[in-house]
């Protein structure tokens, strides 16, 4: 991935390490052709790092990176091919293993001098590229220290400061009311009674919509006056049996066998029948979802029962025919400021007094958007919190970021800079899956550490690192509790933050909701030659598979 550059090198240092040190390796051309190899690569390592921290903009010097980044990809591949073998060898139990120079070795280390030698060539005629470009470059990069700060508990209870307690107060009140239950069912399309029982929260991208309704999700007077509740994602890249699996496992059913939709709705039919619920389908974009399977759904369930939808479109809400519409606007400059001391956990009178002006302008660089102040507050929470540090942050080059996505601020790329390079990582790859709805913790950190993303600390076990990576993570606002989980066990990415890592991977990650639009792909002008420099290819074969 480009971003994560950093991260990558060390790892592939410690396999240049491992490798020089096998004393398996007896032809002394082929350590020669790794000794030279790992003094090439050690040479312009730094130079890769600081063009990726840099981003310049010259055309030249990003061509000359990406060539230099297809190396590098090739090296770890051959390491992987060769460890790999390595592996096969000391597992085998054929007779030919066990002498030392038999014919298998002999032809494997001729093969792997040979993609050596030739890797060496193209990393040596790279390097020597180099100095057109008069890079000054600083030998002694390293990267900053692993946090083990962990606390679920703090992540999970930030959700509560994104909205005004009046909106929700207000919202409850209108949901439970009893002269509203008696009105549900006041309209008539011919001889079909027709339920009125859907509210919205409107509002664009980051601006809390989701947040709301978490809070009214959870608050007691919802659970006391509804008999079931339920919480539903509704992506644009969900399908009507993404939904209705969703839903089964939710409510604790044992899944079928089957992905017919006609056997998965009676299933949710009969769960849902005469019962009064309190449903949230979060992030609606399209009305087609409401009508094509909701409405048919809950027509079984009992007078009282509500549909609470949050979507970017006021148009949806109405074709929803949604009775009661809450607009949420941008945060003034006084609340964005309240919320920001909030993430950072500002509370002395010295601190506010001495760091409000500054901290007022970077509001105003957010846009009064919450989700982009709570990610800049992940930022300060992690710095001194004195003039300097936040200074250093609203003059930063991230905020002159161009070209990205539609919604996504600069706020959140700066976010994202200033991650370590190990938590970049990690970060992406949750990213990469934009059709799961929440992540398990447990899933998330197996899957960080199967990548080669986390690596035992100081003898620490690899479960516990990861820990401290997705606590941290959280903090910082770019992993989001699940409103369902009460100990952070799942998390779920913002859209607008998913939008930006498919950004900040586009060069070498392909993600696709399904897998026939890889052949879509291909015909529509993308080359097999650029899909074989993908490292990573993301879709899914059917439907249904979500975790």
């Amino acid at each position: 991935m480009a971003a994560i550059v950093e991260a990558f090198i060390t790892r592939l240092t410690d396999r240049f390490f491992t490798l020089l040190h096998d004393n398996t390796i007896m032809f002394s051309k082929v350590r020669s052709e790794i000794e030279g190899l790992n003094a090439t690569f050690h040479n312009i390592k730094n130079v890769l790092i600081e063009t990726e921290m840099r981003k310049i903009d010259d055309r030249a010097i990003n061509m000359w990176r990406l060539h230099l980044k297809d190396v590098m990809y090739d090296i770890d591949d051959m390491l992987d091919e060769y460890h790999i073998w390595d592996k096969k060898k000391c597992l085998s139990s054929e007779v030919f293993f066990r002498f030392p120079l038999n014919i298998r070795k002999i032809i494997f280390y001729i093969q792997i001098g040979t993609k050596i030698r030739e890797i060496n060539s193209r990393l040596s005629a790279i390097s020597a590229k180099r100095t057109q470009f008069n890079f000054k470059i600083d030998c002694n990069l390293t990267p900053p220290p692993i946090s083990r700060k962990r606390s679920y508990i703090a992540a999970f209870n930030k959700a509560s400061l994104v909205v005004i307690e009046e909106s929700t107060d207000k919202l409850v009140e209108v949901l439970t009311k009893e002269d509203i239950f008696a009105k549900s069912i006041i309209r008539g399309i011919g001889n079909e009674i027709v339920y009125d029982f859907v509210y919205a929260i409107v509002g664009i991208g980051g601006i809390g919509k989701t947040t709301l309704a978490q809070k009214i999700y959870n608050d007691e007077r919802i659970t006391a006056g509804f008999g079931m509740k339920l919480w539903v994602s509704v992506t644009q890249h969900f399908t009507d049996i993404d939904v209705l699996w969703y839903i089964i496992t939710t409510l604790g059913i044992n899944a079928p066998a089957s992905y017919d939709r006609n056997v998965l709705e009676a299933i949710v039919k009969e769960a849902l029948a005469g019962k009064m619920i309190f449903i949230v389908l979060d992030d609606v974009w399209d009305e087609q979802i409401w009508y094509g399977l909701f409405y048919e759904l809950l027509y079984v369930c009992v007078k009282g029962s509500r549909v609470l939808i949050t979507t970017r479109k006021e148009g949806v809400a109405r074709q929803m025919k949604a009775i009661h519409i809450h607009r949420v606007e941008l945060m003034p400059p006084e609340d964005g400021w309240k919320l920001l001391c909030k993430e950072v956990t500002l509370t002395g009178e010295k601190e506010v007094e001495d760091l409000k002006d500054v901290g007022l302008r970077i509001i105003n660089k957010c846009g009064g958007l919450p989700l982009a102040i709570k990610a800049i507050g992940g930022v300060l929470r992690y710095k001194e919190k004195r003039r300097r540090e936040w200074v250093a942050v609203l003059e930063s080059a991230s905020w002159s970021k161009s070209g990205l996505p539609e919604g996504v601020q600069a706020a959140l790329y700066l976010s994202y800079k200033d991650l370590p390079s190990h938590l970049k990582e990690c970060f992406l790859y949750t990213c990469m899956f934009p059709w799961i709805p929440f992540y398990s913790r447990l899933y998330l950190i197996q899957f960080w550490i199967a990548e080669g993303f986390i690596i035992g600390d100081n003898g620490r076990e690899s479960e516990s690192v990861g820990e401290d990576y997705y606590a941290e993570l959280m903090h910082r606002g770019l992993l989001q509790s699940n409103p369902l989980s009460y100990d952070c066990a799942t998390c779920t990415v913002h859209e607008l933050l998913q939008l930006l890592a498919q950004f900040l991977v586009r060069e070498e990650s392909l993600i696709l909701p399904h897998a026939h639009h890889i052949i879509e792909n291909v015909s529509e002008g993308s080359s097999s030659s650029v899909l074989m420099k993908l490292r990573r290819l993301c879709t899914r074969v059917s439907e249904g598979e979500i975790f």
